[in-house]
Order: C-alpha cells, then sequence, then structure tokens
C-alpha cells in the first residue's frame, strides 16, 4: 500500500520511491518491494582523495568479505583492506564530481556496487548533488538498471539539510529521466538511512516535494518506512581492517579569499572563506617562522590561526585523529605544523601538544596543476633498498650531515639483522654515499636513473633555493653543479619516500595564473614520490641530525615496539627537538611531510 505525492503541475516520468532503515552495507537479502523490482544498482558517494568512510566504509568492509584477501608483504600476516579502500588508494577510484565508477557486487553478480564521484572536499553542495544524481541515473539507464538503493547522498552530518538533498536528488533524476539519451530503465530508488527518526523525515520529505520552478517534474509514490533485514555472516570470510581515519582540510586561495572545507569522521563542513589583506596574512606566517621560544610560538601560531580560519571550520579541529591538509601553492606556504588552536588546555607536560605538527599530527597533499601518476602496487619482494646521500659540496662541508648519514646507516643495517634474527623474510639493503668525493653529481645521477628503483631516498645537505628561478633549486654538489627539476625529470623510477634533509627544499613559490614549470619540491610530487620530508627554511645542523635519526627509529621500530605511522614518526620527532635546545626550537617547525600519514616502511 502506497501513499501518493502531490501530483506536478506537469505530468512525468514516474518513479517509485521506498524508505528503509538500516545500513546500506546490508542490502541486498530481500528489502520492501524486491520482489517485484530486485534491486540491481547499490550505490554510495566518494569525496576525491580521500578513503571510505561513513557508509562507504561500512559497504566497503562487507562486500570485501567475499573477495579474496590481498596479501601486502612477503611472510607476514597483513591485515586486509576493503576493495573499495584498495582501489582508492591505487587512484583507480579517483571521486571527480559526477564520475561513477562500477564494480559487480561480488554478494550477487547481476547487482551493480556504484561508487560515486563527490569532488574536492568542501565543495559539494546542492547543485553538486544534482550533477552527481543526473551522471549516476543516466549511466544505470544505459545499463539497463531498474532498482537502485543508495543513502541519500549529501546529507551527512553537517551537509545538506534532509529537505535540500532530497530536492536535488529528485532534480537529478528528473534531468536525467527526461533529457537523458536513453530512455529511463529505473522504476524503483529505495533510500536506505540507519537513523530511523532520519528515515521518517526522508520519507516525510518525499511525501511533500514539489519540483522548483523550470524543473523537470517526476511522478512519485512512495511506500511506508520498514527496517531492513540483516544479510547473514558468511562462513569462514576474513573482515578487513577498517581504514585509519583522519580528519581532512581542503585551502586553497581564490583572490583575497582563503577557502576551506573539511571531513572528519563525525561530520562535514561545507566551504567556508575569509576574505583577509595577503600581506597580513604573509607577515604573521613569517613571524611565525621567526619566533625561536616556545611562548612566542604559542602566541603566533594561534594568531596566525585565528586570522586564516574562518569561524565555521574551527569545530574541525577538535583534535583526535591526525590532519591531512589538501593545499593549492597559496595555502602550502602556510605553517600549518605551528599554528595553535585558541580555546584548547595548554598540556601540564610541557610537550609541545598544544602546536597542530605535535598533536594531533599533520600531513600535507599538494593539489597542483600537475598530473599525478597511479600509485603503484605494493612491492612483494620483500626487500626494502635505501639510498643515504650525504655532505655533497667540498666548498661547505658539513659535519653534521656526515654523522646524520653514518648515524642512518647504521641504523638501517641494524634493522635487517632485527629482521634476520626474527625469522621475516623482509631485507633491507642500504647503500650510503658520505662526503663529496663519494657523493658527487655523477654517482647520485647514476643511481637515481638506475631501472631498480630505491624506495627511501634521504638526502642531507645544501639545497639552493633560488626565488627568482624555482625550477633551477636543487642539491648542491661539488663544482657548483645541482640536481634539480630538470634532471629529475629524466629520473623513470623516483623513490617511494623522500626525505631531503636540506634547508628550504620544501619552499612552493607563488606564481601567476599560468601553467609554469614545477619548482624542485614539485617536481617529486609530478614524478609519483608518494611520500615526501622536506623543510621550509633553514635549520640548524644539531638539529636536523637528532630530528632524523628519531624520526628514523620511530619509523622503523626495534624490538618490542611497533614501527610507527609516518604521522606518529614526524610527530614523535618534532617533539623530540622543539624545545631540547635553541636550535630545536629554531628548526623543529621548519619540517613538513606531504603524503599519506598512514605511511609505513
Amino acid at each position: 500500500m502506497t501513499d501518493s505525492a502531490a501530483a506536478s503541475a506537469q505530468a512525468g516520468p514516474s518513479l517509485r520511491i521506498h524508505v528503509i532503515c538500516g545500513g546500506i552495507e546490508d542490502v541486498g537479502q530481500g528489502v520492501p518491494g524486491e520482489g517485484e523490482v530486485p534491486i540491481d544498482a547499490i550505490a554510495v558517494g566518494h569525496y576525491e582523495k580521500v578513503e571510505p568512510q561513513f557508509a562507504e566504509l561500512a559497504l566497503d568492509n562487507e562486500i570485501s568479505r567475499y573477495l579474496p584477501r590481498p596479501r601486502v608483504t612477503v611472510g607476514d600476516d597483513s591485515p586486509a583492506v576493503g576493495v573499495i579502500t584498495d582501489f582508492t588508494i591505487r587512484r583507480i577510484i579517483q571521486g571527480e564530481l559526477g564520475a561513477p565508477f562500477f564494480l559487480p557486487d561480488p554478494r550477487k553478480d547481476s547487482r551493480l556496487i556504484v561508487v560515486a564521484g563527490m569532488g574536492p572536499v568542501g565543495r559539494f553542495g546542492a547543485p553538486e548533488l544534482a550533477v552527481l544524481v543526473e551522471q549516476l541515473f543516466c549511466a544505470l539507464a544505459r545499463l539497463g538498471r531498474k532498482h537502485l538503493a543508495a543513502v541519500l547522498i549529501g546529507s551527512g552530518t553537517g551537509n545538506l539539510e534532509t529537505e535540500t538533498a532530497v530536492a536535488s536528488w529528485m532534480d537529478g533524476a528528473a534531468l536525467a529521466m527526461v533529457n537523458g539519451q536513453v530512455a529511463p530503465s529505473l522504476t524503483d530508488l529505495t533510500f536506505v538511512e540507519f537513523v530511523s527518526a532520519k528515515a521518517e523525515d526522508i520519507r516525510g520529505v518525499l511525501l511533500n516535494y514539489r519540483s522548483g520552478p523550470n524543473r523537470p517534474s517526476l511522478s512519485l509514490s512512495v511506500t511506508p518506512t520498514e527496517p531492513i533485514p540483516v544479510s547473514p555472516e558468511p562462513a569462514n570470510a576474513p573482515r578487513p581492517t577498517p581504514a585509519q581515519l583522519s580528519t581532512h582540510i581542503s585551502g586553497e586561495k581564490d583572490g583575497k579569499k582563503y577557502l576551506f572545507g573539511a571531513l572528519s569522521e563525525e561530520a562535514s563542513y561545507h566551504e567556508a572563506h575569509n576574505e583577509l589583506d595577503p600581506d597580513t596574512v604573509a607577515q604573521a606566517n613569517k613571524e611565525l617562522a621567526a619566533k625561536d621560544t616556545p611562548d612566542e610560538q604559542r602566541k603566533a601560531g594561534q594568531a596566525l590561526f585565528e586570522i586564516v580560519l574562518p569561524q565555521a571550520m574551527r569545530a574541525a579541529f577538535a583534535r583526535r585523529d591526525p590532519f591531512v591538509i589538501t593545499c593549492d601553492k597559496h595555502v602550502a606556504q602556510l605553517h600549518w605544523e605551528m599554528m595553535v588552536v585558541p580555546g584548547l588546555p595548554r598540556n601540564a607536560m610541557g610537550d609541545g601538544s598544544e602546536f597542530l605538527g605535535i598533536y594531533p599530527g599533520i600531513a600535507r597533499q599538494f593539489r597542483s596543476s600537475f598530473d599525478e601518476p597511479p600509485e603503484a602496487p605494493p612491492d612483494l619482494g620483500g626487500l626494502l633498498r635505501v639510498l643515504i646521500v650525504a655532505d655533497t659540496d667540498d666548498l661547505r662541508p658539513l659535519k653534521a650531515s656526515a654523522e646524520e648519514a653514518s648515524a642512518l646507516k647504521s641504523l638501517f643495517e641494524n634493522y635487517d639483522e632485527y629482521l634476520r634474527s626474527s625469522g621475516s623474510k623482509r631485507r633491507v639493503s642500504v647503500e650510503a654515499l658520505i662526503g663529496p668525493k663519494a657523493a658527487n653529481y655523477d654517482s647520485v645521477l647514476q643511481r637515481l636513473l638506475d631501472p631498480r628503483p630505491y624506495d627511501v631516498l634521504h638526502y642531507t645537505g645544501h639545497c639552493e633555493y633560488e626565488e627568482d628561478n624555482p625550477p633551477k633549486s636543487g642539491w648542491l654538489f661539488s663544482g657548483g653543479r645541482k640536481i634539480t627539476a630538470f634532471e629529475l625529470t629524466q629520473v623513470t623510477h623516483v623513490p617511494e619516500f623522500v626525505f631531503s634533509n636540506a634547508c628550504r627544499a620544501g619552499v612552493i613559490p607563488e606564481r601567476g595564473g599560468h601553467r609554469a614549470v614545477p619548482s624542485f619540491a614539485e617536481s617529486f610530487f609530478q614524478h609519483g614520490v608518494k611520500n615526501f620530508v622536506c623543510t621550509a627554511w633553514a635549520v640548524w645542523d644539531r638539529a636536523a641530525c637528532d630530528f632524523a635519526c628519531r624520526f628514523y627509529k620511530e619509523l622503523l621500530g626495534s624490538a618490542g615496539r611497533r614501527p610507527r605511522h609516518m604521522y606518529e614518526a614526524m610527530r614523535e620527532a618534532r617533539k623530540s627537538i622543539w624545545n631540547a635546545s635553541p636550535s630545536g626550537a629554531q628548526s623543529w617547525g621548519a619540517y613538513q611531510h606531504y603524503g599519506n600519514p598512514w605511511f609505513k616502511l
């Protein structure tokens, strides 16, 4: 028995809509109306550069239990990740607005799972939702699908109100069914909502829905809300490990506006902006980097946060999970690691935890006009190849760099011994080029051009940044020679992880609107480096050595201690030097990490 929605002024295509209460992951074992028109497509939304969360993660974990479990490393009982998460990491699923990705439901081959692209974090509003739905309906019509089950994409906490989201869904569906190039095949749409009160709210909005002016209309019939039956557990099916959670912040500058959006475990935050004088921001940022005592850094870090971040965005910084900041070239220049959120209590332990870079930790991802290559599958060989390059310029010797390289070489060799003694099949091969004679331009470039790629490249030495010609910036070698962005274009296999422990190696230059040659730091991103650690300003030699040694100790772990994730290793290394000495206080905030906070060696 159904209740009919109010008829539109003009007759349009008809759509029967069901609202059921339960999890999207449990759809498929029989739902209201399925006896007449079985569900043959299930859809969830997906943000660009964000691993599955919320309903998408629940569906990913459920369907992945029916698929072969991947092995990530040899000799280890590695946790599995869901298939949608895996495809996101490899950039098989990218999430551009309106782009659907299809895969067969392993529980029932005739049914499709659809991952619908929502675009960048913070940009998803009512018009974007209508585009997504129109593209989704057109694609399903082309494939002859009749019954779509989906969450009410766009209506998560902090995003669109239920009434707005429903209207955008109906607008998109009507546009596809009226103007689509393929005759509409969908007759049924099932909205799946976990919270019973919200499920009733969705149904109430649908019953009172009327299309807006100049919009094609739909004839709707809405069935009563019912609970969803739960799928039985498959025998002996391993559960994938849930994706690690991060708070994603998206930031860019448009004229005088700094635009920010956010997505956390609890809520999404639609894009908000502050209109600021760029000179004011630049000056506050410069002053923060110049502070060399903890108290001055706290005050300047809070001031920069309050200048840049809109009031509507500040709730996203209730810190628990690590932050991933997706930056354009302007926002990348801000010293996020040294910012302090106002109103949070100062840590009584005096360990610097009020700074975002120390707690909970930050990873950056760079948004540029340069195409990023997809991620390669993990190496199953079980061999970690490490290249250390240190003290490369005979005119400016760096004793601390040579000491740093020797310490790191011993650290990796000891780790290899530990792996052997513990019975692991993994191995570490480390090569260290230390001093101007061994670490010369030709020998380093020759190794970078080796078709057998290194996994880790650690450089410690001088880096020259040229303000007037950033692509000419690079690592300095004897005879005035440099490895710059140009040389990196010749490298086929750039190491997956690069640590450039050199002054100003991570500077991202300002540019006009034209497409320009990438700077030295950007060229690493362009060529497929997945994780890049660099410095934003000159750092002290001793602090740099101490930072690197602590960083790798945390990243590798040791007997009785687990290897740390990247954001944890960066956090502990910053904490170890931030107040240890005047040089550490002036250096800790310079270290930046671009990549995945959950990366492990």
